[in-house]
């Protein structure tokens, strides 16, 4: 199967709020391996509070496009609302936060092996938002050349964070096919809310989808790895 492109989305003027972009707490979420060198997830990464005032920040501030639905053997059918934002102060402050966490907090080998060499986040930060009936077709991520004046770089790993979870859409989850399962089984992920799931992409990354969205509202903050 080629790989499905992804219809790219235009930059919005915005600023994060600075007092929301690194949670106050006093202690750091652990992260699990999901699928060896592929997919790891970080439970309560964000807490309900931090993801409730982003999203409130996000609906009161930003606006975002619905993507066209394109039908295409070129592209992955997608329909979702999305919004591009460059800041890159915003993510290398989080960079700072979830490095922390894969390489000094829980020293698995596994993780400091595959991060110890990353530079930080691309400060393109998009955001997602997925209402009833909305879905990503089964796609790969592409790397990119990062090319800002501050970090420069290609990107190998995609981070989501999910700013809304459980029970607050139906249906909705990350869904990843490995062509290496011994099960052939899909690894199907329904987050919790402010949830961060990071899985390998470029060369690397596994066919993925995200499910359609049978009730509720799915928010997700995406970024990258640079390295």
């Amino acid at each position: 199967m080629g790989k499905k492109k992804v219809v790219k989305v235009q930059e919005t003027k915005f600023s994060f709020p600075h007092d929301l972009i690194i949670p106050n707490r006093g202690f750091l979420p652990s992260p699990e391996v999901v699928s060896e060198d592929q997919i790891i997830t970080i439970g309560k990464f964000f807490t309900s509070g931090y993801c409730n005032a982003l999203i409130k920040s996000f609906t009161n501030e930003l606006n975002l496009e619905t993507t066209p639905l394109i039908k295409s053997k070129d592209y992955a059918v997608r329909v979702n609302d999305r919004a591009l934002v460059e800041d890159y102060q915003s993510a290398q402050n989080l960079w700072s936060y979830l490095y922390k966490i894969l390489l000094y907090e829980y020293n698995d080998e596994t993780i400091i092996d595959e991060f110890q060499n990353a530079k930080g986040l691309n400060p393109q930060l998009r955001i997602y938002r997925y209402h009833k009936g909305h879905h990503f077709g089964k796609h790969y991520d592409e790397s990119v050349n990062v090319k800002h004046p501050q970090l420069k770089g290609e990107t190998k790993w995609t981070l989501l964070i999910y700013l809304t979870g459980d029970d607050e859409f139906i249906d909705g989850d990350t869904i990843f096919y490995d062509p290496l399962s011994k099960d052939n089984e899909p690894i199907s992920v329904h987050p919790g809310k402010g949830t961060a799931l990071l899985h390998k992409h470029g060369d690397d990354c596994l066919l993925h989808e995200a499910q359609l969205v049978k009730d509720g509202v799915k928010w997700v903050l995406r970024s990258d790895v640079v390295f």
